[in-house]
């Protein structure tokens, strides 16, 4: 008997493929529209694209040949979705905050764009339950007019609010411009109002060294010589074109020099560029003497006395260089760095004003003097921080203190070593108040402050022969018991213990989280202490990606009207040349600010565009 096969049913061919065996196979893999949605965020925020990229002919394209059902989504969509990722990430973060077992210390800064457009950044740095730094940007904001001190501290308290953490804040680092002084008072008296800053806010405004070490640098660098002339200008001449940079390239292999770094041209504003220029120039020195034999328009090569000068303000800007670049790390604790380094500059600065280089000398006075103005009376919160470091502690400060001023440096140890008690006595208290807290009666009333006949008194209220007694009793009697037999705080022992070797290699975080069991509430002092940033580099660099972000969008805008004019006359040209030009520096602006003949490119493009349209 014949029985019929059923027939198949294969459904939609559309959903079918062909394997490697060329056999029809049903898809297993369905593509979900909403994970499509989530990668186009990721691709937009991962590599900085406008959201329009999402309505790209190409990339349209692109996908639909990957699945032919799939529903495209406007710019608009897109922004939409990536704000809704953001808010859910904010408020994961605003969970992590309101966790932390310390408080938190804040950086931020202020600035203004080619745009003339106002912008602040804030960012929160902390030590975490694993006893890692995290450094968590909190806005990235517009910041309008007026730039004044009320509306700064308006603008950062309401940040404060919104993220919840007003009542966890330890510290705020900024750079020295005057309005942040006063910024400072008002935004202390707002959160001392909440009972909520440590020692009433002593130690609250902490002030950018980098940014002062920078305005030190530059008082020096105003005593310029020939000799820094003569480098700058014969830098500038070999980069104004391509072929002078090739000419010299060639007069390096000459002189058996290896071209492996390139030139280096400083920026008016930043005075570790005018440390670079200086060593990037005299490493081709023998290099330039060649380029003015064989080009007789380079009229800029100093003389041999003149290198000699150079080399030698080269020498004194290094270790200036060197410690900026070390208190200016994001990955590390840089607050115990800062006391020594402080000390390695005045040392530096009191050794060189007694050069026998008349241009040596004379910057080393104009910076001593600025010095001073600064840093004659060190940070004492930030000094804590070399004594929560085990390779140094108080024994090491007192030595740095002596060798500056002997008759007042006891009298600084002592004061240090006193506020250092206070501040420790404060955490102590918080710590007491979260126990109590946490095992007090239903009414909410517990008494800190417990002593021994109110421990008796609840023996008397047990009952005779049991042991199950009030478990708010045995607190107390614990925390008096402490108060009255302990002769020698956590504090005591760890500044009487013997220092490490100043040479072993230390994860100063890792180090007191080894410790935390033993003494946790100096354990979290130090931890907070530590997190405390120097400097606010990192909001520099925040800066530097908003401003090229901002004129990415600027060239985008001017080709999109560029590409609307017909013809090419000669300013076309001009806005065309001008636009690769801008593009070029872009390209290789990883770690600078936008230049001021950058700026100025940006404005006459802007002024051909609207005088070619209008």
């Amino acid at each position: 008997m014949l029985i019929c096969k059923k027939k198949l049913n294969f459904g939609d061919l559309s959903a079918m493929f062909l394997n490697h065996d060329g056999k029809l196979r049903v898809k297993d893999n369905v593509i979900d529209l909403k994970t499509c949605r989530d990668w186009m965020i990721k691709v937009s925020v991962t590599h900085n694209l406008p959201l329009k990229w999402v309505e790209y002919s190409a990339i349209r394209g692109f996908l639909k040949y990957l699945n032919p059902n799939i529903r495209f989504i406007s710019r608009n969509t897109h922004a939409s979705d990536v704000m809704k990722l953001y808010e859910y990430e904010k408020e994961k973060l605003k969970i992590r905050l309101s966790s932390v077992p310390g408080m938190l210390c804040l950086t931020s800064d202020l600035w203004t764009a080619c745009t003339n457009s106002g912008y602040i950044c804030l960012t929160a740095h902390f030590v975490d339950e694993e006893c890692k730094l995290n450094s968590k940007i909190l806005a990235f904001c517009s910041m309008p007019p007026p730039h004044s001190a009320p509306e700064l501290a308006q603008k950062i308290s309401d940040i404060l609010m919104d993220w919840k953490i007003d009542r966890k804040i330890f510290s705020l680092t900024l750079d020295t411009a005057a309005a942040n002084n006063v910024m400072v008072k008002l935004l202390k008296t707002r959160l001392q109002l909440q009972n909520s800053l440590l020692c009433n806010g002593e130690y609250f405004h902490v002030r950018c060294c980098a940014h002062i070490l920078n305005l030190i640098v530059q008082e020096g660098l105003k005593v310029s010589s020939d000799a820094l002339d003569k480098v700058r200008a014969s830098i500038k001449y070999v980069k104004a074109s391509e072929a002078r940079m090739i000419k010299f390239k060639e007069c390096a292999r000459k002189v058996d020099i290896e071209f492996t770094t390139s030139l280096c041209l400083d920026v008016p504003t930043r005075w570790n560029s005018t440390y670079l220029m200086l060593a990037s120039g005299i490493k081709y020195q023998r290099a330039f003497s060649m380029l003015e034999c064989d080009d007789l328009a380079y009229k800029h090569c100093p003389t041999e006395d003149e290198w000699e000068r150079g080399k030698v303000m080269c020498e004194f800007l290094e270790p200036f260089y060197d410690i900026t670049t070390l208190i200016s790390g994001s990955s590390y604790p840089t607050s115990n760095l800062y006391f020594m380094e402080v000390w390695n500059i005045a040392r530096l600065l009191e050794k060189n004003s007694r050069s026998h280089d008349e241009v040596v000398k004379s910057m080393s006075l104009k910076m001593l003097s600025k010095f001073e103005k600064y840093w004659e009376e060190y940070s004492d919160i930030l000094s804590m921080g070399a004594v929560f470091d085990p390779r140094m502690k108080l024994k090491l400060v007192e030595y740095c203190y002596s060798t500056l001023d002997p008759l007042s440096s006891e009298d600084k140890v002592y004061r240090l070593k006193m506020k250092l008690y206070i501040l420790y006595d404060e955490y102590k208290k918080k710590s007491d108040d979260a126990s109590l807290s946490k095992v007090s009666q239903p009414n909410g009333s517990c008494n800190s402050e417990v002593g021994e006949s109110e421990f008796m008194e609840g023996v008397r209220r047990q009952e005779v022969g049991k042991l199950k007694m009030n478990p708010n009793v045995f607190v107390a009697y614990r925390s008096y018991r402490g108060a009255t037999s302990e002769a020698k705080s956590a504090l005591d022992v760890y500044l009487e213990d013997m220092t490490m070797d100043e040479n072993a290699k230390l994860d100063l975080l890792k180090y007191w989280k080894d410790h935390s069991s033993n003494c946790p509430q100096l354990a979290r002092m130090a931890c907070d202490v530590l997190s405390i940033p120097i400097t606010t580099i990192m909001e520099a660099e925040v800066a530097t990606a908003g401003i090229k972000v901002l004129v990415e969008k600027l060239i985008d805008v001017l080709k999109e009207e560029y590409s609307q004019i017909n013809g090419l006359s000669g300013d076309i040209r001009k806005l065309q040349k001008t636009l690769e030009m801008i593009e070029a520096y872009l390209s290789g602006a990883e770690n600078k600010s936008i230049t001021q003949h950058a700026v100025k490119m940006m404005r006459t493009m802007a002024r051909i565009v609207s005088c070619v349209i209008h």
